[in-house]
């Protein structure tokens, strides 16, 4: 009989110990695509847990647990283990990194895991062949305090890079957009999939786009499902998106088999290190 996943952190938490231990959670991967050919620039890494009675459990059912209970910071570190071991010398050879973005919060900026996580992934892959992107939350706050600005510091010093994930849906994405060092905004699909229906949205959208040019940061479409809301996207200008109209997020296995043919000289149809052992 499936377990029912529990949304106490507190009842859920030893569960999450077990299956830390069992090395349960796994990276699976949603292909971030260059809109106008459909090629795969990229990627967002998603946690996904492959619970022994339950089958395969999404992050919304665990995360906001995780993260509460500091579990994330072992959750990540797996994750980007097995991405650097997957990932290591299959990675498409052109004049532009390939981008790996990873969900971070609050709990991963009380110590140095990260940095260190962090570190051994661009080594690992390579720098000139990987991009690191760290996506911000806004599920647990992060305060701009001078410990976590020196971490923000030294990742970008060795190579990560940041994002707002959800842009546009709470006040400290605008915030962090003011404190901290970043480079891409992720725009929110809750924007994309009213971007043709609605006025109003769409004036929002381009108020977004017209801040992004201004800052000097880059835009991400995320949520992507229709080609109506594609030809809208590039219309203004967005051309990275993401979203289902591209590619569902996959388990490694396969996103490394379709990664070869994306690394081919035709695009891809529309539809490391010791640390890393």
């Amino acid at each position: 009989m499936p377990v029912e996943m529990r949304p106490d952190p507190a009842s859920l938490a030893p569960d999450i110990d077990r299956a830390i231990a069992r090395k349960e959670f796994e990276p699976w991967l949603q292909p971030i695509v260059n809109a106008d050919d459909g090629r795969w620039i990229g990627a967002e890494v998603l946690a996904r847990w492959r619970h022994s009675e339950a089958g395969l459990i999404g992050a919304d059912r665990f995360i906001a647990c995780a993260e509460a209970s500091g579990q994330v910071v072992p959750i990540t570190s797996s994750l980007m283990r097995q991405l650097c071991r997957a990932l290591r010398g299959r990675l498409p050879v052109s004049g532009t990194a390939f981008r790996l973005g990873v969900n971070v919060s609050a709990a991963q900026f009380v110590d140095r895991t990260l940095v260190a996580d962090c570190r051994a992934l661009l080594d690992g892959l390579s720098h000139d062949r990987v991009a690191l992107q760290l996506e911000l939350t806004e599920r647990v706050p992060i305060s701009p305090t001078p410990a976590t600005l020196r971490m923000l510091d030294e990742l970008r010093d060795i190579g990560a890079s940041l994002a707002i994930d959800d842009f546009g849906t709470g006040h400290a994405s605008f915030e962090w957009l003011q404190t901290f060092p970043v480079s891409a905004l992720k725009l929110d699909k809750r924007f994309v999939s009213r971007i043709e229906s609605d006025e109003v949205t769409a004036h929002i959208v381009d108020a977004i786009v017209t801040l992004a040019d201004k800052l000097g940061v880059e835009i991400i479409a995320e949520g992507v499902e229709r080609s109506g809301q594609q030809r809208a996207l590039l219309a203004r200008g967005v051309i990275h998106q993401q979203g289902y109209l591209f590619g569902r997020p996959m388990a490694l296995d396969e996103f490394v088999e379709r990664l070869g043919t994306s690394a081919s000289s035709a695009p891809l149809p529309i539809t490391c290190c010791e640390s890393c052992s």
